[in-house]
């Protein structure tokens, strides 16, 4: 560990609105904890890991089953980050997110990359 290195962590539990059958709105609840090291002052590397619950409050019938929807949503990844004497940041990075819902015709996986150039005044 050095000073180039930091940890972060965040936890958040909140409600979102929804349009998922007849529910008005979600429970999210949240943690998440990220590493990013410092190669120099323009290099960064970072990786992260998510976990989410998703419960909606009312009874839906889906698949000939009633009861209530629960999501568990994991993600994880990493990336790195350049940024230019210019004010120009690049990025390139990796994410794999996999929904698991006691529904499971609401289950997916997904791998994600990413590419990005953007600007900071």
């Amino acid at each position: 560990m050095t000073s180039r290195d930091v940890f972060r962590f965040d936890f958040s539990r909140t409600t979102y609105e929804a349009i998922y059958r007849n529910n008005a709105y979600y429970v999210n609840t949240f943690g998440a904890v990220k590493y990013e090291h410092g190669f120099n002052d323009r290099v960064f590397f970072n990786a992260f890991f998510a976990g989410q619950c998703d419960y909606y409050p009312t009874e839906t019938i889906e698949l000939s089953m009633m009861k209530n929807r629960k999501d568990f949503v994991w993600s994880g990844g990493c990336g790195i980050r350049y940024e230019m004497p210019a004010g120009f940041i690049a990025l390139i990075q990796y994410e794999y997110l996999e929904r698991d819902s006691n529904f499971s015709s609401n289950d997916y996986k997904d791998n994600r990359f990413t590419a990005s150039l953007t600007y900071e005044l």
